[in-house]
């Protein structure tokens, strides 16, 4: 029976259950690769449900913590590159798609991990429009063989056990995830995948290795139509031939060089240290080469044409053929009906985050009914549709058609809730909590219904927020300081999700000291498996230090000679004392520049 408590039900897939794979459309860097392929693909991540609708694994890289090790001679330490971080995690949908999940790096920054997006009207990228998808069986194989069903279990559970990094060479041969020499050293730069993530995966190779470490047929033999590339010599991996891979090669390096070339215009990196050619080069041909060939760096025993770092090498402009898996590919693996255990795709059915009322078991002591009369604007509520306990009515005319009356008969006792239905399209607000008593009539007279839909009480929060920030810019002779105060009140509600940059006293939202200046955001996240009334927020405070070129305070000419922290707490609700964060910014290079963010927030009940 229903309660009087309201929870938040949090993001879901409704039709993904344990062991069923998603698929996400993407324009990133690997989703761009896949489409250079003959038939161009469409799938640039995908993960493996681990429960019916709520979690899923998946191994994937952090593109904050690559781009962050592109330096002025490619990407340093070239570790970064070969055993990427996180690699595999396991997420709630929630976070996959719409939170993130916080984790730090092995360098010791937080990042947030978001590999996945849903549109319910589909990505478009470069023209064409996908649609996220859910791999399973087909529904009829399914009802008729229960014990599909515990394989694909079996599948997820082998899934979420697995501890991998994300490797770029896994496009180009899937199965060196059995080949010990491809799993992470105890070598600088890699011992956090060493003792944590030592298998090398991509995210559909993980769940490939899963589904053959439990035994199952994937694919067979023989090509069926629907396979989108010929299979290749080990179950479950399909063929990649010399010249598409060639023509994806090409196209990354394009792309990876443009890209590194643009930041460098934004002044990512002092124009003084490198020419951009030069830089964008070294970046594309070492990335472009550790798909091809897991040639990361200056690595013993690996050198082409006397150039013994991949950065100096155009070796990829011939990768040979590949056998792998790609996102795209899962969707070819046999059904049921031909040996395997998937076979079939659907769009995905995604359910966001909504708050509902709690129901719960209760025994009845016996039945009751409810009678009352309506009102809407003023005026009987003639034919307005109302629910309580699972059964619809309306109110008809009565009493010579001056009453607008509504009758519930036969309602096991206990409490419910009297609702309006939406009526000619137009939403009504009704929310009335009635007690049924067992052998008796309950009366109510002249119930108001309003203009809807109903707000749920205490659901939304207020957040205050009020600091100071302090900055020093580190002179040979004298230091110059700055001081703002800032101070927001924002709102939020459960499944929202806000950036606020601050506004502050000086100029272009920067808190500056002579040439020294700052700028930050804060993130809220609810915190949404928690009861909704009173949810906590999370508060993810960004800052970064910036060195102005010339004109002082208020200048836009800028570059990131500064640095860039991150730091995050918890606000729990209605905490009079509220929850203190602080983070503190030095400059990249030597000296004493510095900002230090003090802030204090509140997480309150919006009566």
């Amino acid at each position: 029976m229903p309660t009087d408590e309201i929870v938040f039900d949090p993001p879901h897939i409704l039709n993904a259950k344990k062991g069923d794979i998603v698929l996400n459309p993407g324009c990133g860097i690997v989703a761009k690769l896949l489409r250079q392929v003959s038939p161009g693909q469409h799938f640039g991540h995908c993960g493996i449900m681990i429960d019916n609708g709520y979690h899923l694994v998946n191994a994937t890289s952090s593109q904050g913590a690559l781009e962050a090790a592109i330096a002025v001679d490619g990407v340093e330490p070239y570790e970064v590159l070969k055993y990427q971080w996180p690699g595999t995690i396991q997420q709630s949908i929630n976070e996959a798609y719409e939170v993130g999940s916080d984790r730090i790096d092995p360098f010791g920054v937080l990042r947030n991990l978001k590999p996945f997006s849903f549109q319910a009207e589909g990505l478009e990228c470069e023209g064409e429009r996908t649609f996220s998808q859910v791999v399973q069986p087909p529904p009829l194989d399914e009802a008729w063989d229960p014990s599909i069903r515990d394989t694909l279990s079996a599948i997820a559970d082998r899934a979420a056990a697995m501890n991998g990094h994300y490797r770029f060479f896994a496009y180009t041969d899937a199965d060196i995830v059995n080949n010990g020499q491809y799993s992470a050293p105890d070598i600088p730069f890699a011992e956090w995948a060493y003792d944590l993530a030592p298998l090398p995966f991509t995210c559909s190779s993980l769940i490939w290795h899963a589904a053959r470490s439990v035994g199952v047929l994937l694919e067979g033999d023989a090509q069926e139509s629907a396979d989108i590339n010929p299979p290749g010599a080990i179950d479950g991996l399909y063929a990649y031939d010399a010249t598409e891979r060639r023509n994806a090669a090409v196209f990354l390096h394009g792309m990876i060089y443009n890209q590194v070339v643009e930041s460098y215009s934004e002044d990512l990196i002092p124009t003084f240290v490198c020419q951009f050619e030069t830089c964008a080069t070294d970046a594309a041909n070492q990335i472009t080469n550790a798909f091809a060939f897991d040639w990361c760096g200056d690595e013993e025993g690996m050198k082409f044409e006397g150039e013994t770092h991949s950065k100096d090498s155009m070796r990829w402009l011939d990768p040979g053929p590949g056998i792998t898996v790609s996102p795209e590919d899962l969707m070819s693996w046999d059904g049921p009906d031909t040996g395997g255990v998937y076979g079939h795709h659907s769009d995905m059915q995604y359910q966001a985050g909504e708050n509902v009322w709690v129901h719960r078991w209760a025994v009845s002591e016996g039945v009751g009914n409810v009678t009352g009369t309506a009102m809407y604007g003023g005026d009987p509520a003639f034919l307005v549709p109302l629910t309580m306990a699972g059964l619809t009515t309306a109110a008809h005319p009565a009493e010579l058609g001056l009453v607008a009356r509504f009758t519930f008969e036969n309602i096991p006792a206990g409490p419910y809730r009297l609702q309006a239905l939406d009526f000619g399209g137009l939403p009504l607000c009704l929310d009335m909590p009635v007690t049924v008593i067992a052998g008796e009539t309950v009366e109510l007279l002249n119930v108001v219904i309003a203009d809807g839909p109903c707000p749920l009480a205490g659901t939304r929060r207020r957040i205050r927020v009020s600091g100071t920030i302090n900055v020093t810019d580190d002179d040979p002779l004298w230091n110059d300081t700055g001081q703002c105060h800032v101070s927001a009140t924002l709102e939020l509600a459960p499944g929202e999700r806000l950036i606020h940059t601050f506004e502050t006293s000086r100029t272009d939202n920067r808190c500056c000291a002579d040439e020294v200046g700052v700028v930050f955001t804060i993130e809220l996240r609810p915190q949404l498996d928690i009861e909704a009334a009173a949810f906590p927020v999370k508060v993810y405070l960004k800052g970064r230090l910036w060195e102005l070129r010339r004109g002082g305070c208020g200048s836009d000419e800028a570059n990131n000679g500064g640095g860039e922290r991150s730091n995050g707490v918890t606000v729990f609700a209605d905490d009079p004392n509220g929850e203190e964060v602080s983070l503190t910014i030095h400059n990249l290079d030597e000296g004493g520049d510095k900002a230090t963010i003090g802030l204090t927030i509140w997480n309150e009940t919006i009566e």
